[in-house]
């Protein structure tokens, strides 16, 4: 599984492939996700996987078994330092659709059902926040902040999405109520 399949999934909101490319990756109950994951330790993460083959040659003729899980595989992103922190891009960014846009907060989530009253508390431009996620697997249709209502999105070519909340509308302990 590779990241920009996590971005790509998100972008087009298919929540339910975005969530299972996650799972693939993180290292916890990799084995639930990927039957034929091989163990490893718990501080990689998994994007793509090579084969447990001794070369090349018995891969390419034995590519097959891949498929079928009758060969194990062994993780991509092993420890190397960027790892960690495109998993949790993967995750914040286009999961829980928490970004930035021209200075102000992009709230862009493509989450499952069962992200249904997820509560995240965070900085948010230097602020105590608390995001709470209110998850139907239908698209971002509102924010609520305090007893303003924001349900204003742009547009792309495949989905409804993102509501901008003003930077300056953002107070310490906040608590932000999301509806999707």
């Amino acid at each position: 599984m590779h990241h920009a399949h996590i971005e790509a999934m998100a972008h087009i909101g298919n929540a339910a492939r975005a969530k299972d490319g996650i799972d693939k990756i993180v290292p916890i109950n990799l084995n639930k996700y990927v039957k034929n994951a091989l163990p490893r330790q718990s501080n990689v993460y998994f994007s793509s996987s090579d084969g447990a083959f001794l070369n090349r040659y018995e891969a390419y003729e034995n590519f097959d078994k891949l498929r079928d899980g009758s060969v194990g595989v062994k993780a991509g992103w092993r420890l190397y330092s960027s790892g960690p922190g495109i998993l949790l891009h993967q995750i914040v960014a286009h999961y829980l659709g928490i970004n930035y846009y021209h200075g102000d907060l992009l709230l862009d989530p493509v989450v499952t059902k069962d992200s249904d009253k997820l509560e995240i508390t965070m900085r948010v431009f230097d602020k105590n926040v608390t995001l709470r996620y209110h998850a139907q697997n239908k698209g971002i249709n509102k924010v609520v902040v305090g007893d303003k209502v924001y349900n204003t999105t742009s547009v792309n070519r495949y989905r409804k999405n993102g509501i901008v909340i003003p930077r300056n509308e953002i107070e310490e302990n906040a608590v932000i109520d999301i509806y999707c």
